[in-house]
C-alpha cells in the first residue's frame, strides 16, 4: 500500500472513483430512470429471479425470455444494491456509480500494464476519463445500456489478456482462465448483437499476432497463435454454456422469422442505410456520427455540437493529434515507443471504423455483402451502436497517447506540463457538459427516462402483487395507437409496459405483437357488447381490469378526452365489480360462474389454416368458453375436429387497394438514354438480370420494370424534340421493346397457377395504368405521333383485354374472392364481421349458390358475394360533379350522419385541381361535452394533389363514442390569401364492408371425448405436471400460456412420474416421446394425446433444457479451468 501510495497511483484510482460520482448529480428529489429500453423494475430481485427461466408469464400470455439469460450477471450489481437499501433509487445510484468506476478501471488497468512508470500518470488519466465520458457512451446513459457498458469494460482487458498471452507473457491457461473469468462477469447481457465489437477486437488480435509471431518463429508459432484463439474462444462458450445454449436454440428456431420481421435482407440494409447515414469516417474520427444526433429538433444537445463553430473546431483536435502522433513516431522511428502494441492499436482502430461506419461509402458496399451473404451477420443491423466501441476503444488510447506524446516532447518543464495536463483532463469532461445535468434523459420532450414514480403506483403495484398468482390483467385504456407504447401524463414512456415493470402478474394489453383475442376483447368494450368480452376474457384467463387515468396518447390527447369512454362501458357490464382504487388507477374484478384454469380439456375442437386472415373475428364471434380453435393441424387431428374453417381470399377488397399497388412502382434512374453510344450497356445488363431471374412470377414483374423504364425513357427523348431521323428511330425501337416486355410479362403470368397468376396480371394492369397516365404527359413530335397515338390505344386495348381477364374487387358492395378447397365435400359458408348486413347473392365459378351445404370439388375456386347498395352518410347525397372555390382562410363543410362507433366508414371521391392553391380535407366531429371538435383524420388534414388530372382519394375513419355532429370539411388556410378552386366527383361516405368469408367442412363425428377429469402442479414457470384420469378417446390438451413451438408435452411412463429428481429427467428426456403444440384460440398452445387411461403428462418450455444443461457446463468449466489454472498456470 505504502509502494502504491508512493507512486501516485493510488491517487489516480482515488480520482477515477470520484469522476464516477457524477450519476449522483442526476438523482435528487425522488427521480429514478425508468421506462423506455432502460429494464428498471421496482422488484428487482423478483425480475432477477426471473432470469433463471426461459420464459416469463408477464408480458400478455407470456414470452420466450431465453435472451435475457447474460442478465442474470449483467443486472446482478443492481439487484444486489436495490435488495441491500431496499430502494430502486438508491440501487440505481449505486449501480451507475459501478460502471462508471468499472468503465475507467478497465481502461486504466489496460494502460497501466503496458505503462507502469510514474511518468505515464498523465496516459493513464487522460485515457481512463476520456473513456468514460465521450458521446458514445452518453447516447447509452439516457437509458443506462447496462449491456453495452458491460462489453465496453471488458474490451480493453480482453485485448489485454490476448496480448500478454500471445506474446508469452502470460501462461496459456493462466489467459484461458482470466478471459473465461472476464467475459462470465461481462458478458453484454448475453446479447449476441453487442459481441460484434468483441470479435472485431478478438479476430483483429489474433490475425495481427499470426503475422508477426510467423515472422518470428514460423509456422509452429502460428500454431501456437491458432490454439490460443481456439482455446480462449472455448473458454469463453463453456463458462457462458448457460446463456449461449439457449440462443442456439433459439437461432436455429427462429431466426427466420426475426429475419422476415424485420423485412428481410432488403429491409436490413435499408436500416442499416439510415443508421450510418451520418457516419463518415471524417464524423467517426470527430467522435460524432451518432445517429441520434442528426435531423433531429428534440435532442437536448446535439445542435450545440453540430452548429456551434467553437464544438466543431474542438472535435477536429482529435484528428489532428492522431495525425501529429503518427508524424512524431515516424519521424522518431519508433524510438522509445511500444511499436508492437502500437501497430495493433492502430489496426483495431482501422478496422473498427470500417464497421462502426456500417454502410456508409467509401467501404459501405462492404458491410452490404456482410448481411448479404454471412449468415447471422444481419443481426448487427445497427452498426454504429453494435461495433462503436470497437472504434472508441482504440482511438481513444491513441488520442490519449498523441496528446502524451506531444507533450512530452514539447514541454520540458514539470509544471507547466502538470498544468498542461490537467487542462486538458478538464478541458475533455468540459467538452462532454451535458454528462453533469440530466438533460440527456429527456429523449422526446417532454418524455424522459428521469422520472417520479406517484405513490398511487407503487401502492396498486403493491396491492398487485399480493394477489394469487392466476391473476391475469386486462390494461385499459387501450395503448398509444401508433408506436404501441405505454405513456403517461407524468412523461413516462416505454415500450414495456409499466404495470409489467411494476408487477409480477400477466398484464394482457394491444401491443404491437399482441395476438388476435387480446384485440377482440378491445373492440367488444368498444363495441358494448359484453357477452363477447366476457367470452373472451375467459379463453384468455383475463380476470381482472386495471384503468388508469394517467394514460395518455403520444399526440398529448389525454385518455379522459376520448378515451373515457371505454370506462364508461365497463361501468355498466354486470359482471364487473371494482375491487381497488388508489389515485389515478383502479382495479376491477371480473366475475366468472367458474374461474378458468391453466389447463383444460376442450369439448368442441376446429381447426383452421394458419393464414387465415379472418381467425380474430371466428374467435371473437364464433368460439364457446369451452372450444378450442387450432391452426395449421396434422390431418390425423382431423378425426375429432368438429369444424374445418377454410377462409376465402378477397381480392383487391381493402379501400385504396390498387392505388397501394401502383404506389410501389418505382421510378427508374435513368443514367444512359437510347440514342447514348453506351446503351448497349444497359440492354446487356437487362438480359443478364432476366436471364439469372429463375421464377416465372418474378421474370414478369422484371419484365414490366423493364417496360415502365422504356416509356420513361421515351418521355425523355421526346423532351429533347430533336427532329434527327436516327432520334425517333429509337423512339420506335423503344416503343416495340415495350410491347415486348409488356407481351413477355402476360406470357409468363399465364404459366402460373390460377390465383398467383390473378395477382400478377393485377400488378401487370396496375403498371399499365400508370405507364398510360405517363403517356397522356408525353410532348407531341410530328414524325413521331402516329406511333404514340399507335402506343396509347395499343396499351388501353391490353388494359380492356386485363379487365376481361382479371379477377378483382371493383365495387365495394360487389367482393371478389378466391377460394382453395381441399378435398371434395359438402361445404356451407360462414361470414363474420357483418353486423345487420347479409348478402343478396352468391356466386362459386359463376354459378349461384346458397349459405348451407354445397357441394364443392377440391381444387380453386373463384367466389363473389353481392349486398344490396350501403346507405350514404352524407345528409344531402352529391350526384354528378361539384365545383368548389373556397377563399383563403374559409372551409367548406359537407354535413355526415351520424357515425356508429360499432363501424368503420370510408370516404372516397375524385377530384381534380384546377387553380389556386390545394385544398386541405379532415373528418370532423363535434365533442359531446364542449365546443371542441375532434379530428378524425390526420392532424391538420389531409392536402390534395396540385395535379391538373383526375386523382383518387380514399380514406377510412371510425365513429367515435363522444360523437355528436360529424362533417366533411375542405380549407384552405394562410397560403398568401389565394382561393382553392377544384372539383370532385364519385363522392361517397359509406361503411366500410370488410366481411369475413370462411367455407366450412362439418364433421359428423359421433364419438364423444371422455377426459373431463385432469389436474396439474407447476413446478416453475416452464414446467408443468398434468395429470389425466381415465381417458377413453384421443383429445386434445389446451393450455391458456401463449404459444410458442418451444412448448412440448411429454407423456409420462410411471417410473418417470414417481421420480422426484425433475432435473434428471428433463435433462435425459426422451425426443421421440414429444407433443409439439398447436397454436390455439391466437395465443395458446394445445397438444394432441391419443392416449387411454390415467397417466401423467409433462409439459416443459424445451429451451429451459438447454439452459440447464448450458449451466451444468459452465458450473462444471469453472472448478476445472481453476484447477488447470492452479496446476499449469503457476508452471
Amino acid at each position: 500500500m505504502k509502494k502504491i501510495i508512493k507512486n501516485n497511483k493510488f491517487l489516480e484510482i482515488i480520482f477515477l472513483f470520484l469522476i464516477s460520482l457524477t450519476p449522483l448529480l442526476w438523482f435528487n428529489n425522488g427521480y429514478v430512470i425508468l421506462g423506455h429500453d432502460s429494464g428498471f423494475r421496482l422488484d428487482q430481485l423478483g425480475y432477477w429471479k426471473s432470469l433463471f427461466y426461459s420464459w416469463n408469464p408477464s408480458p400478455n400470455f407470456g414470452a420466450d425470455w431465453s435472451i435475457f439469460k447474460g442478465f442474470l450477471v449483467t443486472q446482478f450489481p443492481e439487484t444486489l444494491f436495490s435488495t441491500l437499501t431496499g430502494s430502486l433509487a438508491a440501487g440505481e445510484k449505486l449501480t451507475f456509480i459501478f460502471w462508471f468506476f468499472a468503465i475507467g478501471l478497465s481502461m486504466y488497468i489496460f494502460v497501466n500494464s503496458f505503462y507502469k512508470e510514474q511518468k505515464f500518470w498523465f496516459l493513464r488519466i487522460f485515457s481512463s476519463t476520456f473513456y468514460i465520458y465521450n458521446f458514445f457512451l452518453l447516447q447509452a446513459w439516457f437509458i443506462a445500456e447496462r449491456a453495452k457498458f458491460s462489453i465496453y469494460v471488458a474490451l480493453p482487458l480482453c485485448t489485454l489478456l490476448l496480448y500478454k498471452t500471445l506474446s508469452k507473457q502470460m501462461s496459456l491457461w493462466k489467459g484461458i482462465f482470466f478471459f473465461s473469468l472476464l467475459f462470465f462477469f461481462f458478458n453484454a447481457g448475453g446479447a449476441p448483437t453487442f459481441l460484434g465489437s468483441f470479435f472485431v477486437i478478438f479476430f483483429v488480435t489474433i490475425i495481427y499476432f499470426a503475422v508477426v509471431n510467423f515472422q518470428k518463429g514460423g509456422i509452429r508459432e502460428l500454431i501456437y497463435v491458432f490454439k490460443v484463439g481456439v482455446l480462449f474462444l472455448t473458454g469463453l462458450f463453456l463458462i457462458n454454456a448457460y446463456w449461449i445454449a439457449p440462443q442456439i436454440y433459439l437461432m436455429f428456431y427462429h431466426y427466420s422469422s426475426s429475419l422476415a420481421a424485420s423485412g428481410g435482407i432488403s429491409g436490413i440494409i435499408g436500416w442499416e442505410s439510415t443508421i450510418s447515414k451520418n457516419a463518415s469516417f471524417i464524423n467517426l474520427l470527430r467522435l460524432e456520427g451518432i445517429p441520434d444526433w442528426y435531423n433531429s429538433q428534440i435532442h437536448p444537445y446535439s445542435s450545440l455540437y453540430l452548429k456551434n463553430i467553437f464544438f466543431i473546431a474542438f472535435s477536429f483536435l482529435f484528428p489532428i493529434v492522431l495525425v501529429g502522433l503518427l508524424v512524431l513516431i515516424v519521424g522518431q522511428k519508433w524510438r522509445n515507443h511500444n511499436k508492437q502494441l502500437l501497430l495493433l492499436i492502430l489496426a483495431l482502430c482501422l478496422v473498427g471504423i470500417v464497421f462502426a461506419a456500417g454502410s456508409h461509402p467509401p467501404l459501405g458496399f462492404i458491410y452490404a455483402l456482410f448481411i448479404k451473404y454471412i449468415p447471422a451477420f444481419p443481426i448487427f443491423r445497427s452498426s454504429f451502436y453494435k461495433f462503436g466501441v470497437a472504434f472508441w476503444f482504440p482511438f481513444i488510447f491513441l488520442i490519449s497517447y498523441g496528446l502524451y506524446t506531444i507533450f512530452t516532447n514539447y514541454i520540458k518543464n514539470k509544471k507547466l506540463y502538470f498544468l498542461c495536463s490537467a487542462l486538458v483532463v478538464v478541458a475533455i469532461l468540459a467538452f462532454h457538459f451535458p454528462y453533469f445535468n440530466a438533460n440527456f434523459f429527456t429523449w422526446n420532450t417532454p418524455y424522459s427516462t428521469r422520472i417520479k414514480i406517484p405513490s398511487y403506483v407503487t401502492v396498486m403495484s403493491d396491492y398487485i402483487n399480493n394477489l394469487p398468482s392466476t391473476t391475469r390483467i386486462l390494461l385499459l385504456p387501450s395503448l398509444d395507437p401508433v408506436f404501441h407504447a405505454d405513456i403517461t401524463d407524468w412523461n413516462f414512456w416505454s415500450l414495456d409496459l409499466l404495470p409489467r415493470l411494476t408487477t409480477n402478474k400477466s398484464i394482457v394489453a394491444d401491443s404491437a405483437d399482441a395476438p388476435e383475442i387480446i384485440g377482440g376483447m378491445y373492440n367488444a368494450i368498444q363495441l358494448g357488447n359484453e357477452e363477447q368480452f366476457l367470452r373472451l376474457a375467459y379463453i384468455s384467463g383475463v380476470n381482472k381490469i386495471l384503468w388508469r387515468d394517467d394514460a395518455v396518447y403520444g399526440s398529448g390527447m389525454k385518455a379522459n378526452a376520448q378515451l373515457h369512454y371505454e370506462e364508461d362501458t365497463i361501468k355498466s357490464f354486470h359482471s364487473l365489480r371494482l375491487l381497488k382504487e388508489e389515485g389515478k388507477w383502479r382495479l376491477y374484478d371480473i366475475v366468472y360462474v367458474k374461474p378458468s384454469t391453466a389447463f383444460f380439456i376442450p369439448k368442441d375442437i376446429n381447426i383452421i389454416a394458419e393464414n387465415n386472415s379472418y381467425i380474430g373475428q371466428l374467435i371473437a364471434e364464433k368460439s364457446t368458453t369451452n372450444s378450442a380453435l387450432l391452426e395449421n393441424v396434422e390431418p390425423s387431428l382431423g378425426n375429432i375436429a368438429g369444424k374445418e374453417y377454410i377462409s376465402a381470399n378477397c381480392v383487391l377488397c381493402e379501400p385504396s387497394a390498387f392505388r397501394k399497388i401502383i404506389g410501389q412502382i418505382e421510378s427508374p434512374q435513368l443514367r444512359l438514354l437510347p440514342n447514348s453510344k453506351l446503351y448497349f450497356l444497359v440492354r446487356a445488363k437487362e438480359y443478364i438480370s432476366l436471364k439469372r431471374t429463375k421464377s416465372y412470377e418474378a421474370r414478369a414483374l422484371t419484365d414490366m420494370i423493364y417496360s415502365y423504364r422504356r416509356i420513361v425513357e421515351i418521355n425523355s427523348l421526346l423532351r429533347k424534340n430533336d427532329q434527327d431521323h436516327n432520334f425517333n428511330q429509337e423512339v420506335f425501337s423503344n416503343i416495340s421493346r415495350f410491347k415486348k416486355n409488356v407481351n413477355n410479362a402476360m406470357a409468363e403470368a399465364n404459366l402460373l397457377s390460377v390465383e398467383k397468376r390473378n395477382d400478377l396480371l393485377v400488378r401487370i394492369y396496375a403498371y399499365l395504368y400508370h405507364e398510360n397516365r405517363i403517356t397522356d404527359s408525353f410532348i407531341r413530335n410530328s414524325q413521331a405521333n402516329a406511333a404514340i397515338d399507335d402506343l396509347e390505344l395499343w396499351i388501353v386495348q391490353k388494359m380492356n383485354t386485363l379487365e376481361k381477364t382479371i379477377w378483382m374487387t371493383k365495387n365495394k358492395t360487389d367482393k371478389k374472392y378466391f377460394i382453395d378447397i381441399p378435398s371434395v365435400g359438402n361445404y356451407s359458408l360462414v361470414f363474420t364481421n357483418m353486423g345487420q348486413i347479409t348478402p343478396s347473392e352468391i356466386y362459386l365459378d359463376g354459378k349461384k349458390i346458397d349459405v348451407q351445404d354445397n357441394r364443392i370439388e377440391a381444387g380453386t375456386h373463384k367466389l363473389e358475394v353481392v349486398y344490396s347498395p350501403l346507405e350514404s352518410m352524407l345528409v344531402r347525397p352529391a350526384e354528378g360533379e361539384l365545383s368548389f372555390n373556397i377563399p383563403n382562410g374559409e372551409r367548406e363543410r359537407l354535413v355526415l350522419k351520424p357515425l356508429s362507433r360499432e363501424h368503420l366508414y370510408t370516404v372516397s371521391f375524385d377530384y381534380r385541381f384546377n387553380s389556386g392553391i390545394p385544398p386541405n380535407i379532415k373528418i370532423t366531429q363535434d365533442a359531446v361535452n364542449n365546443d371542441n371538435r375532434y379530428e378524425l383524420t390526420r392532424k391538420n388534414g389531409e392536402l390534395l394533389s396540385a395535379e391538373g388530372t383526375w386523382n383518387r382519394y380514399e380514406y377510412v375513419v371510425g365513429g367515435d363514442p363522444n360523437s355528436k355532429n360529424f362533417s366533411l370539411d375542405f380549407f384552405i388556410c394562410c397560403k398568401n390569401g389565394k382561393n382553392s378552386n377544384f372539383t370532385i366527383k364519385n363522392l361517397n361516405v359509406a361503411q366500410l364492408l370488410e366481411p369475413g368469408v370462411n367455407f366450412v367442412n362439418t364433421n359428423p363425428y359421433s364419438g364423444k371425448i371422455q377426459a373431463e377429469d385432469i389436474s396439474y402442479k407447476q413446478l416453475d414457470p416452464t414446467t408443468y405436471i398434468v395429470s389425466i384420469h381415465n381417458a377413453t378417446t384421443p383429445y386434445v390438451l389446451s393450455s391458456r400460456i401463449g404459444y410458442d413451438a418451444g412448448w412440448k408435452a411429454f407423456v409420462l411412463d410411471p417410473a418417470e412420474s414417481q421420480n422426484e429428481n425433475f432435473l434428471s429427467r428433463i435433462i435425459s428426456r426422451n425426443i421421440n416421446k414429444e407433443n409439439n403444440p398447436y397454436k390455439t384460440n391466437t395465443f395458446a398452445n394445445s397438444w394432441f394425446l391419443n392416449k387411454k387411461g390415467s397417466y401423467d403428462v409433462l409439459i416443459e418450455y424445451e429451451p429451459q433444457r438447454f439452459s440447464y444443461i448450458g449451466g451444468l457446463i459452465a458450473l462444471l468449466f469453472f472448478p476445472l479451468s481453476a484447477l488447470l489454472f492452479i496446476l499449469k498456470g503457476r508452471k
